[in-house]
């Protein structure tokens, strides 16, 4: 695959399907079995973050940055000129204070910290006990990824 925007984005899409593809099937078998199996979540927080790690990356390329061999979203993040972060970071806030309370710019840099390294933390579960801010997770990664499709 080519590190251009284009080619990243379209990385991007094929994580991001298949994250989709893993929660869909499993809410589908789940309804059917009428029981939560649980059993998709962790591969594809996993293909998510690894989604939103290229959209990162994507944006990055679009605006001349580099960013090697770096896997930590809220690096990657911060690499990115002002007016992108403040785009992205507003719009989560949006989002998040439709079902937050007093959700701001201090909550999203904190939760963006101990996300950071989802992609990284996820892959190896099993090694350790993991917790992630599932909701914070998903609106940021959906968020990003939309704003990348948007360029």
């Amino acid at each position: 695959m080519e590190k251009s925007f284009e080619g990243i984005k379209a990385a991007m899409a094929t994580f991001k399907n298949a994250a989709m593809v893993l929660y869909l099937e499993e809410r589908k078998i789940s309804e059917q079995l009428g029981v939560s199996l649980d059993t998709s979540i962790i591969p594809g927080i996993v293909l998510d973050a690894f989604s939103c790690e290229l959209a990162l990356k994507a944006l990055a390329a679009k605006k001349g940055i580099s960013v090697e061999r770096n896997h930590l979203l809220d690096e990657l993040f911060n690499k990115l000129p002002e007016s992108d972060k403040n785009n992205i970071s507003e719009k989560v806030i949006e989002i998040l204070n439709e079902s937050r309370t007093k959700y701001g710019i201090e909550e999203f840099n904190i939760c963006l910290q101990k996300v950071g390294k989802t992609f990284v933390d996820w892959r190896y579960y099993y090694e350790n006990y993991r917790r992630i801010d599932l909701i914070f997770f998903v609106k940021f990664s959906m968020v990003v990824e939309e704003y990348v499709k948007s360029l």
